[in-house]
């Protein structure tokens, strides 16, 4: 048989989850503890998971954005040769995807201090 880990209260209402357990449930102590988070240990937070993406992606995302863009070249360069509008245009998205990916990963330091200098404001 199984062991029954409700509470008490529960216990004695057969562990059903009425309309009424559940606004007591809502309205428990324990649920509005929510510590309030200076912008601060907000900023710390997001600037160290940026960080830590920036640091995963920095031995790969260059190579690899320099090989999408010779791949988009060549696409490019064939739609030109034969005369193909949509190989012309995947070719010069993909440049251009790739290239903004290069942009977005170059700005990260400054997207960084741009929000450290925000949390600053707010203290």
């Amino acid at each position: 048989m199984r062991k029954n880990n409700l509470p008490e209260k529960l216990k004695k209402e057969g562990g059903g989850m009425n309309s009424s357990n559940l606004i007591t449930s809502t309205t428990n102590s324990s649920v509005t503890n929510i510590k309030s988070v200076s912008p601060q240990q907000f900023a710390d937070v997001i600037t160290h998971a940026i960080m830590m993406l920036y640091n995963a992606l920095s031995g790969i995302l260059a190579p690899l954005a320099m090989f999408l863009m010779l791949v988009s070249l060549i696409i490019f360069m064939i739609g030109a040769l034969f005369h193909s509008s949509h190989l012309r245009k995947m070719g010069m998205g993909g440049f251009f995807g790739a290239g903004f990916g290069m942009l977005v990963y170059f700005s990260i330091p400054v997207i960084v201090g741009f929000i450290k200098s925000m949390a600053a404001l707010f203290q």
